[in-house]
């Protein structure tokens, strides 16, 4: 997310909504940065704050960065 938009709660808006157009009866999986991509932390902690954690590598990115793949486990700070 744009810089200027971080911080104003759109980020956990935006995956509320995403989450929310799931069957939730299905496991849900997001790709994002690797804990050690200091750039990544802040979507890592909406990802864990949601419920998810780690579930596998998710290799390189396009831009050469490693990714993980989380698998949400439990649901929180979930508005259904």
């Amino acid at each position: 997310m744009s810089e200027k938009y971080r911080g104003h709660g759109y980020g956990k808006e935006l995956l509320n909504y995403a989450i929310n157009q799931f069957d939730l009866q299905n496991e849900i999986y997001v790709q994002t940065f690797d804990e050690s991509v200091t750039e990544g932390k802040a979507a890592r902690r909406l990802y864990v704050s949601f419920g998810f954690k780690d579930y596998k590598s998710g290799g390189l990115n396009p831009a050469g960065v490693n990714t993980v793949i989380m698998k949400l486990l439990k649901l929180h700070n979930i508005n259904v």
